[in-house]
């Protein structure tokens, strides 16, 4: 059955070192600056890697465990997204979830191969470094929490100066990403596993995750292997054994 892949087309700047230009080129940052509704929710993102919020700023995609993907698809709209990236010393950025969660709808390319499936569109309403210690007291909580303070989080990203960016890595990041697109799309074992996730995944989109899957994949091979093995006759059984012994003597047994 043909799986409802998205398709994201790669989009690569000459330069990101000028904000206006990069925020008129790239979809997602045509509405930066927006204003905030004190009636939405905010939660903390905190990204494995620079890699994936890259990608989210470049094509207005996000997506998290099954788990959190419920979490923000149930919360009370608009919800927004404060992002940080593990072991980095500031935030990156807020961004703004324009849909529910589309269960069909995969980006292939994250940093991660096989782990996210499904995603949200988002937009961006600031892309600018903003210290911990500006908003103190979130940074170390766990991915997708629940942020009381939207009003603060807020008003402190607008005053800040459109200084640092996350921009200063796109180029590698880009790079990055080039190779990823090049070694998936040119792997068939990729696809058909990829293929396989998400036709597991859409069937199940709030309760899937890989591990989970492999184990019982495993398991149930076991189960097959068992059955076979007990449903044969007992003279193959016998033989199977013997056979086995055989070649075990003639391996290890000293004369």
């Amino acid at each position: 059955m043909q799986q409802n892949i998205t398709i994201f087309p790669p989009k690569y700047l000459e330069s990101y070192e000028e904000f206006e230009e990069v925020s008129k080129q790239l979809e997602p940052l045509k509405n930066l600056g927006q204003e905030y509704d004190p009636e939405g929710t905010f939660y903390l993102i905190r990204a494995p890697t620079r890699d994936n919020v890259h990608r989210a700023i470049k094509y207005g995609v996000w997506t998290s465990s099954s788990r959190n993907n419920q979490k923000l698809n149930e919360a009370k709209a608009p919800v927004y997204l404060l992002f940080n990236v593990i072991q980095q010393s500031s935030y990156i950025g807020v961004a703004k979830i324009k849909s529910q969660f589309q269960e069909k709808s995969h980006f292939k390319y994250w940093c991660e191969e096989n782990k996210w499936f499904g995603s949200f569109s988002i937009e961006w309403v600031f892309v600018k470094d903003v210290s911990y210690n500006d908003i103190k007291g979130i940074h170390e909580s766990i991915d997708c929490t629940q942020l009381k303070n939207g009003q603060e989080i807020y008003d402190t990203f607008k005053a800040a100066p459109q200084k640092s960016t996350i921009f200063r890595f796109f180029k590698d990041l880009d790079v990055s990403e080039q190779k990823k697109r090049k070694d998936r799309d040119n792997n068939p074992q990729f696809e058909i596993a990829f293929n396989e996730y998400i036709s597991v995944f859409e069937q199940m989109p709030f309760n899937f995750s890989v591990a989970s899957y492999q184990r019982k994949k495993q398991q149930q091979y076991e189960y097959m292997q068992y059955q076979y093995y007990y449903q044969q006759p007992w003279t193959v059984q016998q033989n199977q054994f013997y056979s086995y012994n055989k070649k075990y003597d003639t391996k290890y047994r000293r004369n």
